[in-house]
């Protein structure tokens, strides 16, 4: 069984509350960037279950570049 992920996002001005299907992890956290980027408040990473795969705190963290994320 394949594995899908998709991104939620918090209060998004476009009203956008879910993303298409991603079938790699990379992809959703960068759809997680572009939601963000477009006004999202938070960004989290679903499985198609619905079961958290990555919290928003997280999500964050993964978009920062290395030389941010030893602050």
């Amino acid at each position: 069984m394949a594995s899908y992920y998709f991104v939620t996002a918090a209060r998004t001005p476009g009203g956008t509350k879910f993303s298409p299907p991603y079938a790699h992890f990379d992809d959703a956290l960068r759809g997680a960037g572009l939601m963000l980027g477009n006004g999202a408040s938070a960004a989290w990473i679903v499985d198609r279950d619905g079961n958290l795969v990555l919290p928003a705190p997280q999500v964050k963290v993964r978009l920062k570049k290395p030389d941010q994320r030893a602050s």
